[in-house]
């Protein structure tokens, strides 16, 4: 499923998108998460994609200082994955992280920067939202400050040609200048 086609921009305040609680945004072993950022600060963690309004729920996707972190949770326990990414504020980034039920990898510009082992099958409440921009929809900080494009959010892990596949379709054109 990709959600926002178009370029929207978050403040770091108080911005986010509500993707609903659609049971098809929340697979219980397989994912993968997937959009382009272009951030206007990396000084503290930052919200890309979130389905968890604890800290160990079922995923995250998360940047700043210099750090992409993933997390998949079971509402007890997490596991996750992070890797420096070397980001500057003002340009694009593609970001992937895929979930197999063993192996969370993740991607910046079609480079794997991490790889963390373990099993998780994430955490099902079926009243949480998928959000894009925010730690949860209570608010509290770690808003995205940033653009944000091209969201997807599949229920299986991509493969790293898949993966390749995804940057080289590129960002559009539009949200370049």
């Amino acid at each position: 499923t990709v959600f926002n086609t178009k370029q929207v921009d978050f403040d770091g305040t108080d911005d986010y998108l509500d993707c609903g609680t659609d049971s098809s945004l929340n697979p219980s072993t397989t994912i993968t998460l997937s959009a382009w950022v272009k951030p206007d600060s990396l000084a503290n963690y930052q919200y890309i994609i979130n389905r968890a309004e604890t800290y160990n729920g079922a995923y995250r996707l998360e940047i700043g200082n210099d750090v992409l972190y993933a997390a998949f949770g079971n509402n007890t326990t997490q596991i996750n994955a992070q890797g420096d990414h070397n980001m500057i504020v003002g340009n694009w980034y593609h970001i992937v992280v895929t979930y197999n039920g063993s192996t969370i990898k993740s991607y910046v510009n079609n480079i794997e920067i991490a790889s963390t082992s373990g099993a998780i099958t994430m955490y099902q409440d079926t009243g949480v939202s998928t959000l894009i921009g925010s730690p949860n929809s209570l608010g509290g900080g770690l808003f995205f400050d940033g653009d944000i494009s091209q969201v997807g959010i599949w229920n299986s892990a991509l493969t790293s040609d898949e993966v390749s596949s995804l940057y080289n379709h590129g960002l559009p054109i539009d949200l370049t200048t």
